[in-house]
């Protein structure tokens, strides 16, 4: 598993997935100092769910996609490599990329140092990148992928504009909440919630991209 995490790494530099990401994390961290700071609230939360969500569930399946191309999955496929160290090698390094990038976005951006929305961040982007890889297995091009990327977007951000109670289900609902946990007050219950939430979804999304990968993939190699 280790030597996996250290592959991981090192293609996803290689390919400049990686220092993109990143990259996109300082431009958004430099639009937010452009926003008066009375408006911080309301924007810090919307570039957090976007970078470990839905830039996370874009990214991991472009990675997926070149991999493809590579053909780099036939070869996985027939080697004694198991599909649950593949799947978890690269929703950790994604969740860590995603931690150092909400480190920039809420340091650099809003000279905001909190735990909470860090935690969030990392949850958030294993929650997201597993459904990206869930999702992405069952499609053979990035153009096929970008309708999913589209839908996935416009239902993460319907807990943002509305607080009714089914769209409380939706894991972008307690990122949120830990996300605005340093511009308002949040009760320990609320948190213990939005965590466990988190966690359930994870758990759910792993075992899902899990399954498709052992079905999709293999059956396409």
């Amino acid at each position: 598993m280790n030597g996996l995490l250290k592959v991981e790494l090192k293609v996803g530099v290689r390919s400049w997935v990686y220092p993109l990401y990143l990259g996109l994390a300082l431009a958004y961290a430099l639009m937010i100092r452009a926003f008066p700071q009375e408006y911080r609230h309301l924007i810090v939360p919307i570039f957090l769910l976007m970078e470990p969500g839905i830039v996370g569930f874009t990214f991991v399946g472009a990675i997926l996609f070149m991999e493809k191309w590579d053909n780099v999955i036939s070869a996985l496929a027939v080697s004694p490599l198991k599909w649950r160290d593949y799947v978890l090698s690269k929703a950790l390094i994604m969740a860590l990329v995603s931690l150092v990038a909400s480190f920039v976005i809420l340091g650099v951006g809003a000279g905001i140092y909190s735990e909470l929305p860090l935690l969030g961040a990392f949850l958030t982007s294993l929650v997201y990148t597993l459904l990206g890889i869930a999702v992405a297995s069952r499609y053979r091009s990035l153009d096929e992928y970008f309708v999913p990327i589209l839908v996935v977007s416009g239902i993460s951000f319907l807990p943002f504009l509305y607080s009714v109670w089914p769209l409380k289900l939706l894991p972008s609902y307690p990122a949120l909440v830990l996300f605005k946990a340093p511009f308002q007050r949040t009760s320990m219950e609320t948190v213990l919630l939005s965590v466990t939430g988190l966690m359930v979804w994870a758990i759910f999304s792993y075992n899902l991209a899990l399954r498709r990968c052992q079905s999709e993939i293999n059956h396409g190699t």
